[in-house]
């Protein structure tokens, strides 16, 4: 549609202007992500936005020129800088894969389908799995030719973390940080798979949120999510509870790191779901108990922030839930899954 008004004439038209916005923008988010690194986890979160609305604005073929446009943009400047050395700096070329890959091809997955999905719960799964499969994507190549999974948590990181959390205070001796240190960054090695699920499904939601406020200012609608206070997950989600039951006990029996690592991660995406059915549940009766919507954020952004054992809590109730509609409690009458 864009390139056809360019064909015609149109020249710096409003839609060109909106094109250029959305390349400028993704440029920005990338190069914001190294040069403010306190920003890049949130900025991470929304990195798919311009090439999404790239591709649902314009289509791909506009798409792909912006990617095209961004690529140069992000890759000339050190070539320009250092020569042939900057063309070939394996620096520079892992930043470009890292851009096509999380922002252009994650971003116009993104943008297609939301062309083709008529429901919010239907693109958000489908957004996961095509986020997920990016970064494994990039995991793989990065590990295969340059040996860093920019996914995992090495000492060097966990020493920082260890550091920034103030938890170094708490204990007594040299070895026993760098004991601390090193069983904090095998864990989060273990946890990886979850972690990387976890942040395709925060990342696939905060994107559709954010682009489906943009577009409404354009005149265009995404399909919205239900209200968060009536999320319920199926009750066939039970089984994968009896799964990870049975690779918890089965830990016990065979010493094996494959089984651990499974058990570990299926928890912790369990976990993580119940907690956010659980929190559903309390926004819903908190809601009929007239308590102020301000009031209700800052009680669950306190009670995980702060108070992390909460979300156990949380969780114990997110499974009752799935079996016996909570809600009901508060007058909802509906017991079907949402």
């Amino acid at each position: 549609m864009l390139l056809r008004k360019l064909k015609d004439g149109a020249g710096l038209n409003r839609e060109y202007r909106e094109w250029f916005c959305y390349v400028l923008l993704s440029v920005v988010l990338f190069m914001a992500e190294f040069y403010f690194p306190p920003l890049f986890g949130v900025l991470f979160l929304i990195s798919p936005l311009p090439f999404m609305l790239l591709q649902y604005r314009f289509g791909t073929k506009s798409a792909m020129y912006a990617a095209l446009t961004a690529m140069l943009s992000i890759y000339l400047p050190d070539v320009f800088e250092h020569g042939m050395a900057g063309a070939v700096s394996q620096a520079n070329l892992v930043s470009v894969l890292m851009f096509v890959t999380l922002f252009v091809f994650t971003g116009m997955l993104f943008g297609t389908l939301a062309r083709a999905q008529k429901s919010a719960a239907g693109w958000l799964l489908q957004a996961i799995a095509a986020s997920l499969s990016a970064k494994i994507f990039l995991m793989i190549s990065l590990i295969a030719s340059t040996g860093i999974n920019p996914f995992a948590m090495d000492e060097t990181i966990a020493a920082s973390v260890v550091s920034a959390a103030g938890s170094v205070a708490n204990i007594s001796s040299v070895q026993a940080v760098k004991d601390y240190v090193q069983e904090l960054a095998a864990t989060m090695k273990m946890l990886l798979p979850s972690m990387l699920i976890l942040y395709a499904a925060a990342d696939s939601f905060c994107t559709y949120k954010a682009a489906g406020k943009l577009l409404k200012r354009k005149g265009e609608t995404l399909p919205a999510f239900i209200p968060f206070g009536e999320w319920r997950f199926p009750k066939e989600l039970s089984t994968a509870v009896l799964a990870a039951l049975l690779l918890k006990v089965s830990e016990y029996f065979a010493s094996s790191y494959a089984v651990t690592m499974a058990s570990e991660n299926l928890m912790m995406v369990l976990r993580a779901v119940f907690t956010l059915e659980g929190m559903s549940v309390f926004w819903y009766l908190a809601g009929k108990s007239r308590i102020f919507k301000a009031l209700r954020l800052s009680l669950l952004v306190f009670s995980i922030l702060f108070l992390a054992l909460f979300t156990y809590p949380y969780s114990f109730v997110g499974i009752v839930d799935i079996w016996y509609d909570l809600r009901r409690l508060g007058g909802k009458k509906n017991e079907s899954n949402s």
